[in-house]
């Protein structure tokens, strides 16, 4: 059976997964990161019991899981700085990514709305009250006005950070390189079984 035959299953199976990997990155939080990498190393765990227990095929899936997971769990660790090299890949890939997300979501900060109306022009107050009611020290218009050329800015409620979306993007580039691995293994045990026994 070939490395690409799949069922809907599957299918169904990698479309959730896109879906919430893309969700994961656009909203990369605190809460995404530990969430990511807690599915990573728990279906890492998880493969090694189904490797010990299963047979056959699905052994073979779980044991390549397993192998391919835990390689790149302990690849983007820091306990050996030889294997760092192995990170250069995702980690190109992630900010090729975050650099095409859009700025609203990129920039830590946004300009709030000042005096101008929507083709540009400044509104003016209406009366005199409102230019003391913008600074006690603003005492002419053209002080006001040299102020309303400066745009005022505010915290992005949905910025997303680059070492967060880094962090989520890594936990889910090991999920991905996990199941490659068990794909990869259970193509290789139905290739060895069908291959027909040497004669005797």
């Amino acid at each position: 059976m070939s490395l690409l035959q799949f069922s809907l299953r599957h299918l169904l199976v990698a479309v959730a997964f896109v879906a919430i990997a893309c969700v994961a990155l656009l909203n990369a939080n605190p809460w995404w990161v530990r969430g990511t990498w807690l599915a990573a190393v728990g279906l890492s765990f998880v493969a090694v019991l189904q490797a010990i227990f299963r047979r056959g095929e699905r052994r073979a899936f779980w044991l390549g899981f397993a192998i391919a997971g835990w390689l790149c769990i302990v690849a983007g660790s820091d306990w050996f700085p030889g294997l760092r090299i192995s990170r250069q890949l995702p980690q190109q890939i992630l900010g090729f990514l975050y650099s095409r997300l859009p700025e609203s979501i990129r920039l830590p900060t946004i300009e709030e709305p000042t005096g101008r109306s929507a083709n540009g022009s400044l509104v003016f107050p209406s009366s005199t009250d409102d230019y003391a009611s913008q600074d006690p020290r603003v005492t002419t218009g053209l002080v006001w006005l040299a102020q309303q050329q400066q745009p005022a800015t505010a915290p992005n409620l949905r910025h997303v950070g680059f070492e967060y979306f880094e962090a989520t993007g890594e936990a889910l580039w090991t999920l991905l390189m996990a199941l490659l691995g068990g794909l990869v293994a259970r193509w290789i045990y139905r290739s060895e079984a069908a291959r027909p026994a040497p004669a005797s």
